[in-house]
């Protein structure tokens, strides 16, 4: 739900767990916080409350991140060519 979130242009404020951090870059694309920090959520959902440039900004580069790296086109056109390369066939 965080990858389609930010494809969304919302921005994302969540914790580390599983892969998150692997495609949510803390202060750049969404907001990681500490699993178990309350405090540290409640500043974090805050901040991103109050300072709208802010907001907006960590929306506009999470949705680039996940357009840039989850668009189902661009996925299915990378994964013919591996395919077709992989049967000898050059595209």
């Amino acid at each position: 739900s965080a990858i389609q979130a930010m494809a969304c242009g919302i921005t994302v404020v969540s914790t580390p767990s599983g892969s998150i951090a692997e495609f949510i870059e803390d202060g750049v694309t969404g907001l990681l916080v500490r699993e178990g920090d309350p405090p540290a959520l409640a500043d974090a959902l805050a901040s991103v409350l109050i300072d709208g440039e802010r907001r907006r900004e960590l929306a506009n580069c999470g949705r680039a991140e996940a357009v840039r790296r989850f668009d189902a086109r661009t996925n299915i056109c990378a994964v013919e060519a591996r395919v077709l390369a992989a049967c000898g066939y050059a595209k």
